[in-house]
């Protein structure tokens, strides 16, 4: 069916379209069915599947936006296809049969619905030909007439998916259309190369006067950014690790006082990087890049054991500080000196062979964090929730999901009543494990593939009131048809019975194989727009726990990752988020060579956007830190640090999380670099 918003002041309203799609399926096996064939075949050409027989509903629009079940998006009237100024963006919604649908003026677009006549069985000879071209000829018509423009629901599937305990959505599939924009990206792919350097010193100093460009602005809170991310990159005997996660940790800190702003660092002294250090060579193989930097076979042939390299994230909770790793247990660090105390086990509390993610989420007052292990065929989650300003336990949930061990999560969502995991669709390519991996010929996530033909699940696991109702975990299917994967996700909230998770999604799906050698200018553009790489961009996923369904549509047409919001509004109703994002808007997804804030009521196309003053700087995470006396959710400013590679130094950016276009705010020039980090964290100074 078809939606028609004809202007500022027409009604919206649903028209019956022609939906008698055919398919030629199969040949009869006798001869004797073919004139009932035939005639079937004809009367499913010829019909009309009406999915309403009369308009679902009429609404006028005087302005402002379209409303779908809690979600807003303003509409361009009257600007003719431009964003409409936020400033003037009405919150009158309607109530439209499906969700998501962001409306401009002319703009049409399709639902998702499903024909009642479909053809099971084909004609032989002749006629079978005829019937074939006649439903072809008539189902690129109606296609055609429906895909004039970008179609957020686009495409309809009649599988029944085969999935025990899994609820996908019956006979339909949603997907994202075509770019409406299509933007040359300019970058030097030895800079992004570079980028991923070694900095293999420590430091500790104040910034100077001349040292900072513009002024920390007087309601910028005191406090400290920590930053984690692979500090080396090569081995202690000078070969290179040419998959960045496998460097060694390498913390940093941003310390923001009265009378002075400071930078220190330091490498998280693990075992094994001690170990390395004092053998001068590798001694243990990668999760991501070859295992065997010698180049021989006869290295660790059947040791499963990884190097805990504490790299991935970091956060201070009560008097410690804590550098992540998602493979093994937090290791503690001095929140002050950065000096290692060593493997934390947080009072005994996780297992001694445990996992603690890299990816936590703060809610009302609590840390909440999971720890994801292989156990078999299937993965074990264990959710822990601490209290405030300290590690004490308040809640404690263990669940296992049956037959998906490989699932990679590696970040979670906490909603009111909910955990949120999305179940990537891995399985582990048995044979190159046995032939390769076993002799160090490859690395365990090289053995690691997207599941052909199969799409991921969103997990509910019950918290809070739904725990205590007794209400069991849940899975909800994403459609086939989807391909994607999910590392980072940003916010989830309840609303009106549905759950809202937005989240980056990689859609084509990940290539554990991709390395710092392998990649190729034509991995930045998406492999369904003639690239190589997977689109990576800001989705948003809308669950409903009692139909067990989902619908996914795409929030933002930039390229983007490392998705941040104001962390008072984790699991609440939110308006922005933010995320470090590639320089053009299409199918170029990066790299992030800038900082993108996104706008929930805002049309995809409208984004907030600071580009990097030159082709030759790259953006990391940003982190989003309130202002003194915040009243609004962008009430403050954004943190990224940046790295100019005509000059191999690194700044920290300071933004006005308002008015990110303007541009920093304030920079903090470094006399070094800093390699691209991975995430980081704020902690306000303690009263």
């Amino acid at each position: 069916d078809i939606m028609h918003v004809q202007g500022p002041t027409s009604s919206v309203h649903w028209e019956p379209s022609n939906t008698g799609s055919t398919r030629l399926l199969g040949f009869s096996v006798t001869l004797g069915a073919i004139a009932l064939f035939a005639t079937i075949g004809a009367l499913g050409v010829t019909s009309t599947t009406n999915l309403y027989s009369t308009p679902v509903r009429t609404q006028q629009i005087t302005g402002g936006a379209v409303s779908a079940r809690g979600f807003h998006r303003p509409m361009a009237h009257a600007y003719q296809g431009k964003p409409m100024p936020i400033e003037e963006v009405s919150q009158i919604g309607i109530d439209l049969p499906n969700i998501g649908v962001p409306v401009k003026q002319n703009d049409l677009f399709a639902t998702s619905t499903q024909s009642n006549n479909t053809l099971r069985h084909g004609l032989v000879g002749v006629l079978a030909f005829a019937v074939f071209v006649v439903g072809v000829a008539f189902h690129r018509r109606q296609s055609s007439a429906a895909h004039q423009r970008l179609l957020p629901l686009d495409s309809v599937s009649t599988r029944e998916v085969p999935v025990k305990d899994v609820n996908y959505i019956p006979a339909e599939q949603t997907r994202v259309g075509q770019f409406e924009v299509d933007e040359q990206i300019d970058f030097l792919l030895d800079d992004f190369k570079k980028g991923w350097q070694s900095q293999s010193n420590e430091f500790d100093y104040v910034f100077t006067e001349a040292m900072v460009e513009g002024q920390i602005p007087e309601d910028f809170p005191e406090g400290t950014l920590y930053r984690n991310g692979p500090g080396l990159l090569e081995t202690p005997d000078g070969k290179a690790i040419n998959q960045p996660f496998d460097g060694d940790g390498y913390v940093c800190a941003f310390k923001f006082g009265k009378n002075k702003t400071s930078f220190s660092s330091k490498f998280v002294r693990t075992e094994g990087y001690m170990k390395e250090q004092e053998a001068g060579r590798a001694l243990y193989r990668g999760a991501f890049s070859t295992g065997n930097t010698t180049g021989s076979w006869f290295y660790n042939p059947f040791d499963m054991n990884f190097k805990n390299i504490a790299n991935t994230g970091v956060v201070a909770w009560g008097d410690k500080l804590l550098a992540l790793w998602e493979g093994g247990l937090p290791h503690s660090l001095d929140q002050d000196t950065l000096e290692t105390r060593g493997i934390d086990r947080l009072g005994d509390v996780l297992p001694a062979k445990g996992e603690f993610a890299a990816h936590y989420r703060t809610i009302d007052g609590r840390f909440v964090n999971f720890g994801a292990k292989s156990s078999g065929t299937d993965l074990v989650l264990r959710i822990w929730e601490f209290g405030a300003g300290g590690f004490n336990v308040l809640d404690y949930t263990e669940h296992t999901v049956t037959g998906e061990p490989f699932a990679f999560v590696h970040d979670f969502l906490v909603s009111e009543n909910y955990y949120l995991f999305y179940l990537n669709p891995i399985e582990l390519d048995g044979k190159q494990f046995v032939t390769e991996y076993l002799f160090a010929k490859t690395s365990i996530a090289e053995c690691l593939k997207m599941k052909p033909g199969k799409a991921g699940q969103w997990y509910l696991v019950p918290r809070g009131e739904a725990k205590a109702r007794g209400e069991q975990p849940q899975r909800i299917g994403v459609p086939l048809g989807i391909t994607q994967f999910i590392f980072h996700h940003a916010n989830c909230y309840e609303e009106d019975g549905l759950i809202y998770a937005d989240s980056v999604c990689l859609e084509g799906g990940m290539d554990f194989s991709a390395n710092l050698d392998s990649v190729t200018r034509g991995y930045f553009r998406g492999s369904g727009y003639g690239g190589t790489g997977p689109w990576t961009g800001l989705f948003r996923h809308v669950l409903d726990p009692v139909k067990g369904t989902v619908r996914r549509y795409r929030l933002a047409d930039r390229g983007c990752e490392f998705p941040q919001i104001n962390n008072n509004y984790l699991g609440k109703p939110y308006r922005y988020v933010y995320a470090a994002a590639s320089a053009t808007r299409g199918p170029y997804f990066g790299p992030n060579m800038g900082i993108m804030k996104k706008d929930l009521l805002a049309p995809e196309g409208y984004q907030d956007f600071w580009k990097a003053p030159s082709a030759r700087q790259y953006s990391g995470e940003p982190i989003f830190v309130p202002k003194v006396g915040a009243q609004e959710e962008d009430d403050g400013y954004v943190l990224s640090l940046m790295w100019d590679a005509e000059v191999n130094l690194s700044y920290l950016a300071i933004l006005d999380a308002k008015n990110l276009q303007r541009g920093p705010v304030a920079k903090l020039m470094m006399p070094h670099h800093l390699g691209f980090g991975l995430h980081g964290s704020w902690k306000p100074a303690t009263a």
